[in-house]
C-alpha cells in the first residue's frame, strides 16, 4: 500500500503598478482577481448574506433601487450604507490545501483487488452554471432546491433562494458567494478484481495462464459539491492563468466498467 499527500502554495509578490489584474469568465466580468499578498486567480465578487423576507429589512439595509422583498442582500463591506463596485472581495479559491492519493493491492487465493483513491480538500469552485439553473425564471427548468424559493411573505422559504423573476435584476446575476461551493471530494478512481484459474484447469486446455477481470474507473465520488464533478472545470483549456476554477457545466469525469479475458498460450 502507499499514500501520497502533497501541498502548494502561490502569493502574488508583484504586479505592474501594483495594481490589481481582473479576469472574466463566462457571462462573469470580472469574476477573477490577482492581486499583491493573495493567491492568483481568486473569486471575486460580492458577499451573500440571504434573502429580505420583510418590507422593514428592506428598508434597513442598503439595497439596489429596483430590489423588492424577497430579493438577495449583499453585504455593505465598506459600511458607506452604499452598495456599488467597492463592495466586492476575494471570495476564496481554486487552489486545495492538500491533495493526494493511495494505492492498495489484496490477494486471497486466487482473487486479486487493486484499489486506487484521490482526495482533495479545501479548494472551492465557481459554480456559473447555478447562475443558470440556480436562479428561477419561471420558463425553464431549475434545480430542484429552488422549491424552497422566497414565493410570498406568507411562504417565505428557506430565507437562501431569493424569489422567482423572469429577468433577473441587481446582483442576482453577479457573482457572489451563493455561487461558491466546497469542491473537496475523495473518489474511488479505479478499482480492479481479477481471478486466476487453478493451473489443473489451465492444462486441460493447453494453456499456460487463464485470467478474469473486471476494471471500473471513477465509480464513485464522495463529494458535497452540487454540481457534475468537483474536478470539472469549464476554464479548462483556458490558457490565462488568472482564470481558473470555474464550472460552467463542464462534462464530468465518464465511469466506464470493463470486463476482460487474459489468455496465455
Amino acid at each position: 500500500m502507499w499514500v501520497n499527500i502533497s501541498a502548494i502554495r502561490n502569493k502574488v509578490l508583484k504586479l505592474p503598478d501594483g495594481r490589481p489584474m481582473y479576469q472574466s469568465s463566462a457571462n462573469a466580468t470580472n469574476a477573477y482577481i490577482t492581486q499583491e499578498g493573495s493567491p492568483i486567480a481568486c473569486f471575486y465578487g460580492y458577499i451573500y448574506e440571504g434573502v429580505f423576507m420583510t418590507q422593514a429589512e428592506l428598508d434597513m439595509y442598503p439595497h439596489q433601487p429596483t430590489d423588492k422583498v424577497g430579493d438577495g442582500r449583499y453585504k455593505d463591506v465598506d459600511g458607506n450604507g452604499v452598495l456599488n463596485a467597492l463592495d466586492k472581495e476575494i471570495m476564496g479559491n481554486n487552489l486545495p490545501n492538500f491533495v493526494g492519493g493511495l494505492n492498495n493491492s489484496f490477494s486471497y487465493k486466487n482473487f486479486s483487488l487493486n484499489v486506487q483513491a484521490t482526495f482533495s480538500e479545501g479548494a472551492q469552485i465557481l459554480s456559473l452554471w447555478r447562475r443558470m439553473c440556480g436562479i428561477y425564471h419561471g420558463d425553464r427548468n431549475s434545480i430542484v432546491e429552488q422549491v424552497d424559493r422566497w414565493r410570498s411573505p406568507e411562504q417565505p422559504g428557506d430565507g437562501v433562494h431569493f424569489r422567482p423573476t423572469r429577468v433577473p435584476s441587481g446582483w442576482q446575476r453577479d457573482v457572489s458567494t451563493a455561487w461558491v461551493e466546497d469542491a473537496s471530494y475523495i473518489r474511488l478512481r479505479s478499482a480492479s478484481l481479477s481471478y486466476d484459474f487453478d493451473s489443473k484447469l489451465v492444462n486441460k486446455f493447453s494453456l499456460r495462464s487463464l485470467r478474469v477481470f473486471v476494471t471500473g474507473q471513477n465509480l464513485y465520488t464522495w463529494t458535497k459539491y452540487t454540481g457534475f464533478d468537483p474536478e470539472s472545470s469549464s476554464e479548462v483549456g483556458n490558457q490565462n492563468a488568472r482564470a481558473r476554477g470555474g464550472d460552467y457545466a463542464g462534462y464530468p469525469a465518464p465511469r466506464s466498467i470493463i470486463f476482460g479475458l487474459n489468455v496465455s498460450f
